[in-house]
């Protein structure tokens, strides 16, 4: 039987350089004029600069002398989407009449021909290569260096800087191409144009990923699969949130078609092995294909984070075994990432589509002051989802995995913060919770020898966060329970967007309780202008506290997520030394759970469901709500939950509480949703049946 080797994985942040905003938010540019060159490309029209401001991770690099003329590099060309306002309010607000087809959209929405064909003819006088996609939104432009220093007017050099690893432990030396100087375009071209991302290569997407700590947890497993025992499966899901009583009906995504949006490539043998082999759910292995974008990503390894896509795959494709699933494998890069949804949305062939991949909002300021990544990025991903939302594609995305504190994970620092594109209001941001259970940690000697048995009894569904460890600090091998706590920052992203506007659907939110477990400490210049914490204090037993905010809500529906009850992930090769199983946590389990969900959903009311949002939060606030609030402001303390047993079975209280948290926000009675858990746990028989109605 497999070890259990429980890890969160969500974040697979992406340190960017590059992303260089062309007439973006914020007045970058000052383009005015005409909006056409002639067919010719002439390519001495005037030009306007890219305020573009010093690249400080390249700038504090080595430089290494110019980049070969030769070198391939890839940019995508963002177009401004035409009556923006018109398509947003109509996605937030609930779509209402046929959803669009991609011809639809391009036509109401999109770039039009013209100004595409006149961008187009003037890269290609350079011998730049270009294709644009069917929304009319994306150019994607392929050439050398030495072509694009011509056409945007930069000198491509290159750098040897420190980055982050491509797991996220600990810094490494890469060397990446980059320009100091700002990109220029003719005036007469900027217009259209909201962002240019890639022309430097610096830094791809990292783990963040979080081992949780071995145990033994009263998982009751699903009959008849080859999963071991204490590791959760699809069938705990469909189970524990009650979408059984559709599938057992018959609909089990029939008809409908799932997308995943990845950075990692996987086997595709491995999926339906884990679908076939392990769960015996005899899928044919042709429901799967793999869709590369911009040459594909990088894998398969656990490097580059292949077990993420595995269980992404795994998880959507068990809950939903009648649907067809494809996978956008992109590169780690800001143009894969673009492309990666702006292909998809240009496809129209999924129904539902998910991704377990993000960074900190605080993180995209941060690289924002220090003339690393574009305003107009947010802007840039907002725009792709709200296509999504008009042509009836549900989106999920993975709120994260460092509680209310997500700029710890990329950034460093303590200040309460969310992550992107979970903060989208055109995305369903996707909580989590730490399932009920009993938790048992063996307390061992300076010889290894067992001395006693320490728990936590969870004895009904919270927000997840891991304040219940922090008790068990001797059993986990901490000196002390402030130790302990610090380093076991860990729960679903959840607070409010300081980006991102309050939308329509989330009006009648309230205000919040909070328990401020941590007091962030150590403020320091983190980027120009730009302070923020980077240690905290702790305080064990704090004060319900209150207080309001403003901006977007997250997260929006939680389930399960916590590593400690968490599922099985499969993968033969890279958990080889396991019998091919490791257990896993996290957000980026939720989001493809719920990806699967709505294929379910769909198949069951027999058409696209879309974008949820406007929709859940009218069910919520009705008369008979498919979702449970996590309201409950206890604090838990005692023997009945927490203890320790010696080895004569004798059981007594451990000293220390825990409550229902994601490390900072707590529920609120009365309320419909709180930012520890969203509208809370879903009954999605229910929910089916609202979106039927």
């Amino acid at each position: 039987m497999a070890p259990a080797h429980p890890i969160a994985r969500f974040t697979r942040r992406r340190v960017i350089a590059g992303a260089l905003s062309v007439g973006v938010v914020g007045a970058l540019i000052a383009a005015q004029g005409a909006t056409a060159v002639a067919a010719s490309s002439n390519t001495t029209s005037p030009t306007v600069s890219v305020a573009q401001s010093n690249v400080a991770a390249l700038a504090a690099g080595t430089p290494l002398g110019a980049t070969a003329a030769s070198t391939p590099v890839q940019l995508s060309i963002i177009l401004r989407a035409r009556n923006y306002s018109v398509l947003t309010n109509k996605v937030l607000n609930g779509w209402t009449g046929p959803y669009l087809t991609t011809q639809q959209f391009a036509n109401q929405y999109g770039q039009s021909p013209v100004v595409i064909a006149l961008i187009q003819a003037y890269l290609k006088a350079f011998g730049i290569k270009t294709n644009a996609l069917a929304d009319g939104l994306d150019i994607q432009a392929h050439g050398t260096a030495g072509q694009f220093n011509k056409a945007l007017g930069v000198s491509l050099t290159n750098f040897r800087i420190k980055a982050p690893s491509a797991t996220g432990k600990g810094m490494t030396t890469q060397t990446v191409y980059g320009s100091l100087a700002n990109p220029k375009v003719p005036a007469s071209l900027a217009s259209p144009i909201l962002a240019i991302l890639g022309l430097s290569s610096y830094s791809p997407f990292v783990s963040n990923a979080k081992a949780a700590l071995g145990h033994n947890a009263n998982v009751t497993q699903a009959a008849g699969t080859g999963v071991p025992a204490g590791m959760r499966t699809p069938a705990d899901f469909v189970k524990d949130y009650n979408l059984k009583p559709i599938e057992d009906q018959g609909f089990k995504g029939q008809g409908t078609t799932l997308g995943i949006v990845t950075f990692a490539a996987i086997d595709p043998t491995t999926p339906v092995k884990f679908w076939n082999n392990v769960l015996g759910l005899n899928v044919p292995a042709s429901r799967l294909k793999i869709v590369p974008i911009d040459g594909g990503s990088p894998g398969p390894s656990e490097a580059a984070g292949t077990d993420e896509t595995d269980l992404d795959v795994e998880q959507s494709g068990a809950i939903a075994p009648g649907a067809k699933v494809r996978v956008y494998e992109a590169p780690n890069t800001d143009p894969g990432f673009a492309d990666a949804f702006y292909s998809a949305a240009s496809d129209n062939l999924n129904d539902t589509l998910s991704i377990s991949w993000g960074e900190s909002e605080t993180f995209i300021l941060q690289t924002v002051l220090q003339g690393t990544e574009t305003p107009a990025y947010v802007a840039a991903t907002d725009q792709v989802l709200a296509e999504l939302g008009a042509q009836g594609t549900s989106n999920f995305t993975a709120s994260g995995d460092s509680g209310a504190y997500e700029a710890i994970a990329d950034v460093g620092s303590t200040n309460l913060a969310v992550g992107n594109s979970t903060d989208s209001p055109f995305t369903t941001a996707a909580g989590g919770t730490t399932a009920v259970g009993t938790q048992t940690f063996p307390v061992l000697d300076s010889k290894g020898n067992l001395i006693s048995i320490e728990s936590a009894n969870i004895s009904a569904e919270r927000a997840w966060s891991w304040d219940y460890l922090v008790p068990l600090f001797k059993a986990l091998g901490f000196p002390d329970a402030p130790t302990a706590a610090v380093s076991l920052i860990a729960g679903d992203g959840g607070g409010y967007s300081v980006f991102e506007a309050r939308p329509s659907y989330q009006n009648g939110i309230s205000g919040f309780n909070d328990r401020q477990y941590f007091t962030p400490t150590d403020f320091q210049l983190v980027a120009p202008g730009l302070f923020e914490p980077t240690n905290v204090t702790f305080t064990a037993n704090p004060t319900l506290g209150s207080g309001s905010s403003e901006g977007r809500g997250v997260p929006d529906v939680s389930t399960n997520a916590d590593p400690q009850t968490g599922y099985a992930d499969y993968d033969p090769t890279l958990f080889a030394a396991s019998g091919g199983f490791a257990q896993f946590g996290g957000t980026s389990f939720v989001a493809p759970q719920l990806n699967g969900t709505t294929a379910v959903i769909d198949s069951y009311v027999g058409h696209r469901v879309g974008f949820w949002n406007p929709k859940v939060y009218k069910f919520a606030n009705g008369a008979s709500s498919p979702f449970t609030p996590l309201n409950d402001t206890t604090v838990f303390s005692g023997k009945q939950f927490l203890f320790q047993t010696n080895l004569k079975g004798v059981s007594k209280a451990l000293p220390g509480v825990f409550s229902n948290n994601n490390e900072f926000y707590t529920g609120k009675p009365g309320a419909t949703w709180n930012p520890a858990s969203g509208l809370g746990i879903p009954n999605l028989t229910a929910l089916a049946k609202n979106f039927a109605k």
